[in-house]
């Protein structure tokens, strides 16, 4: 009698155990999710995963979020708590009964399972994202994690620069049988650089030209950031493009230094490249005005008159060929005589210093009859 007492007392501790045991199964079940072939056994815990940076790369910045990333974060929010919600609101296991004639009250269950808080990582573009989720499982079953994109296989991503944005990823983990998700919002922020002017045109930063020659300027810029480029090419300071190119042409009076410059920006930085002109002058002849052929007779004057223009702007100095002329300033004069009769060509000219033009004349002097003198009359 003795022993089949101890026996029925092992076997209520056995129930009360047994008891006891799936109690606690139903309150993990409650926190980590409601059981069912379409329910989970583990969940990502909040601030489990996390951002690594790589060596010698910024910090994630933590300023904070702009307005549109807290939108997103409000909206990844409000589809943790729908899903917890839902979750909780899940039929429940009934309690094991106790074999034997013994009788067991229900398991009370667990509290609701509380929604994790969303998680934003912040990062700057060429930042490495590299997410570590943690998890447990109740069975204590081996656990595999599963990303999106723009995430690869290992939770991790190499960003860019063009790679500002929002990102929502799902981490997902599964113990073979069962798998539960988060969302992490993942922000990237721009990380500004200025263009980069790869290759110029000339490539000395010195060039040298003479009046009337042309010059083509030009670049080749690229941004970082991918950002679209704008150009401003300045001659001495005045706008005379806005293309990846200019070409300068000189004229007459473009002799002296110069500056061409240009500056690309995308619309927050700039760069810029500069090449120092220097314009020989080049010297432009006088322009002597035509002068007529002259006829006159024996006594007469001849006047001839020189007129010429310099477009550099230069003194001009006249000069004629026959020494019979005077000369004041471009005006020559020759007093005939009466042996002046014949027909000469004189050349006259205009010199700006530099170079000289000409022209000849031609000058028609006519004979004058003169009466016959009596010397003297003597007798035979």
């Amino acid at each position: 009698m003795f022993e089949v007492k101890m026996q029925m007392r092992a076997v209520a501790v056995v129930l009360v155990l047994l008891s006891m045991l799936l109690g606690g199964c139903q309150v993990y079940s409650n926190l980590y999710g409601a059981p069912g072939q379409n329910q989970s056994a583990v969940y990502v815990p909040d601030s489990s995963i996390v951002v690594e940076q790589q060596k010698n790369e910024s910090p994630a910045r933590e300023e904070g979020l702009s307005d549109e990333a807290k939108k997103l974060a409000e909206e990844l929010q409000k589809k943790i708590d729908a899903k917890a919600a839902q979750e909780a609101g899940q039929e429940k296991p009934a309690a094991q009964q106790p074999a034997g004639n013994a009788s067991a009250e229900p398991q009370q269950a667990g509290s609701p399972a509380q929604s994790p808080q969303a998680q934003a990582i912040i990062v700057q573009e060429t930042d490495k994202v590299a997410l570590k989720p943690k998890a447990t499982d109740p069975d204590g079953d081996a656990l595999v994690f599963a990303f999106t994109s723009p995430l690869d296989e290992n939770g991790e991503w190499q960003t860019a620069y063009g790679d500002a944005g929002q990102y929502t990823v799902t981490v997902t983990a599964s113990d073979g049988q069962l798998t539960t998700t988060k969302e992490v919002l993942v922000i990237v922020n721009k990380k500004e650089e200025p263009p980069v002017i790869g290759s110029s045109s000339p490539k000395d930063s010195s060039v040298s030209l003479k009046e009337t020659d042309a010059q083509a300027f030009s670049i080749e810029a690229s941004d970082l950031n991918k950002d679209p480029l704008t150009y401003e090419w300045k001659l001495d300071g005045g706008k005379v493009s806005d293309t990846t190119s200019y070409n300068y042409q000189t004229t007459y009076d473009d002799s002296g230094s110069h500056t061409v410059k240009v500056d690309v920006t995308d619309g927050a930085s700039a760069a810029s490249r500069i090449w120092a002109v220097n314009v020989d002058n080049v010297n432009r002849k006088p322009k002597l005005s035509p002068i007529s052929a002259v006829s006159a007779k024996e006594t007469d004057t001849i006047t001839i008159k020189a007129e010429a223009e310099d477009d550099d702007g230069d003194a001009i100095a006249y000069s004629i060929s026959d020494p019979r002329f005077t000369q004041d300033k471009g005006t020559f004069v020759w007093k005939t005589d009466y042996d002046s009769a014949g027909s000469y060509t004189v050349k006259v000219s205009a010199s700006d210093g530099q170079d000289s033009v000409s022209q000849d004349v031609q000058i028609t002097v006519a004979n004058v009859n003169r009466r016959p003198e009596i010397i003297d009359i003597s007798q035979g």
